[in-house]
């Protein structure tokens, strides 16, 4: 499910958003940064930072911080150097491009 989380964030960075999507979009990745696998959990920071980087998606992304950022805040304590260095990446994007 993840791969397919990819594809659709690197097919949105491409074209004009629907933002009525965003939020799905937002609620599916914020749920697979709380999946077991760790795996799962730096993919969906590292889409996550995809879309704070997307000039479509960057004035939107504040409405959503609350959600993205619990889970990524979480994911900062994982046992795996490499989800919390994923993790950090994605709550760096997620804090800029909210203006804070």
């Amino acid at each position: 499910i993840i791969q397919v989380l990819t594809l659709i964030v690197k097919s949105l960075l491409c074209v004009e958003p629907i933002h009525k999507d965003l939020g799905k979009l937002i609620t599916s990745l914020s749920r697979a940064l709380t999946d077991a696998a760790p795996d799962v959990k730096r993919q969906s920071a590292v889409c996550i930072q995809q879309l704070c980087s997307s000039e479509h998606f960057k004035s939107s992304i504040h409405l959503y911080m609350k959600q993205l950022v619990k889970p990524l805040l979480e994911n900062m304590f994982h046992q795996r150097a490499k989800v919390r260095q994923d993790t950090l990446g994605g709550l760096a994007a997620v804090v800029k491009s909210c203006g804070l």
